[in-house]
């Protein structure tokens, strides 16, 4: 699986692009990234970009995701995002939000790319 993390200026925001298949094994390293990326960057919002990624995670992968998400702590000191493509199937985005919301955590998901910024930035 391929991604990068990019520190973005204007807005300031650390901007991850994922792209290829992504399953469970491959949201934990992104997961991992971007804790240590967040760590020398506080309180900078993260957006992660999956429009360009096939999601293909289970139920329980994406409930397993959400906790592990709550425990590394990062959603809980910034806003994170996910910006997906709808699709025909479950909305696994969605679910994340729902789950992560549910464990106190800044976390959405969106479709359109400037909702996701002005969310981040607080604009």
């Amino acid at each position: 699986m391929a991604h990068e993390i990019r520190l973005l200026s204007t807005p300031e925001l650390i901007h991850v692009i994922v792209r290829d298949e992504l399953d469970l094994a491959t949201s934990r390293r992104i997961l991992a990234d971007i804790a240590a990326t967040a760590l020398g960057h506080p309180g900078r919002p993260v957006l992660v970009d999956t429009r360009a990624a096939h999601a293909t995670m289970s139920v329980t992968d994406v409930y397993q995701l959400a906790t592990e998400l709550a425990e590394s702590g990062v959603s809980h000191r910034v806003r994170l995002a996910v910006l997906n493509t709808p699709g025909r199937e479950f909305n696994r985005a969605l679910f994340l939000e729902q789950l992560g919301q549910n464990r106190g955590l800044q976390f959405r998901h969106f479709h359109d790319y400037q909702a996701t910024v002005d969310w981040l930035t607080g604009a």
